[in-house]
């Protein structure tokens, strides 16, 4: 198995607060992946440490067989991985096509130039046209982003993780505060990713229907700490995690 991440020991206090404890994680290279717990358990400053937004005190973060511990964000995003948050951060006052544009432009090292040669040019916009139609936003490519509903807000930021390389995706509650409708075009629009290009999905999300529905492999974090690891169905079974987010055993 080729390790798209692995985190080992990963610990990060705040004041007295452990926050995470002694995390360790290993992400398969082209699977998807979910880690999920109760609210407090320490998912998204998990997510902080491997994404780079956070040093821990202790441990090590690994990146497609690369200790990147002591990386800032933007040179992991280099690497292969970019990440999505609760809150999109997306350009709302651009319209979805310059959205894109910006960070093509910017994965590309073009950003820095007044114009661009006809070449680059015309690969930018193919790339554009190409993103727009996998992401189902041909429509409204012309829209300015902060007019979007929710879900198609979230769907331009996956674009805009695309847009850089990503091979690492990783997710922050990707169907939070959507309709019905807009999550199951979301996770639709996950596995088509995964599938179709290959890329390795991690994340965080608190409806379960979407974790079973989409992961391979779940990690349960409680307290800080890992709680459980393995397939959802052993998840779904497992005792510990029941009594974890009901605070009893669920038996039958």
């Amino acid at each position: 198995m080729r390790k798209a991440l692995a985190a080992e020991h990963l610990t990060k206090a705040f004041g007295r607060l452990l926050a995470v404890n002694g995390v360790s994680l290993e992400v398969a290279e082209g699977s998807v992946h979910a880690v999920i717990g109760p609210n407090g358990a320490g998912k998204t400053t998990l997510f902080a440490l491997l994404s780079g937004a956070l040093r821990p005190d202790r441990g090590r973060v690994f990146l497609f067989g690369r200790e990147v511990t002591h990386l800032p964000p933007e040179k992991r995003v280099r690497l292969g991985l970019s990440r999505t948050f609760q809150v999109p951060q997306v350009f709302p006052n651009l319209t979805v096509k310059e959205n894109l544009q910006i960070a093509l432009e910017a994965a590309r090292g073009l950003s820095p130039y007044p114009w661009l040669r006809r070449k680059d040019r015309l690969a930018v916009e193919e790339r554009i046209q190409a993103l727009l139609e996998r992401l189902g936003l041909e429509e409204k490519a012309q829209r300015t982003v902060g007019e979007l509903a929710h879900g198609d807000q979230r769907i331009v930021e996956v674009g805009l993780a695309l847009s850089l390389g990503a091979r690492l995706l990783l997710l922050d509650e990707p169907t939070a505060g959507m309709s019905d409708e807009e999550t199951w075009r979301t996770v639709e629009l996950l596995k088509v990713l995964h599938r179709e290009e290959g890329i390795t999905l991690l994340f965080i999300e608190h409806d379960m229907e979407v974790v079973f529905g989409l992961a391979e492999r779940v990690t349960v974090l409680h307290l800080g700490e890992v709680l459980a690891e393995g397939t959802p169905e052993a998840i779904a079974a497992d005792e510990r995690v029941q009594a974890a987010y009901l605070g009893e055993v669920v038996r039958g």
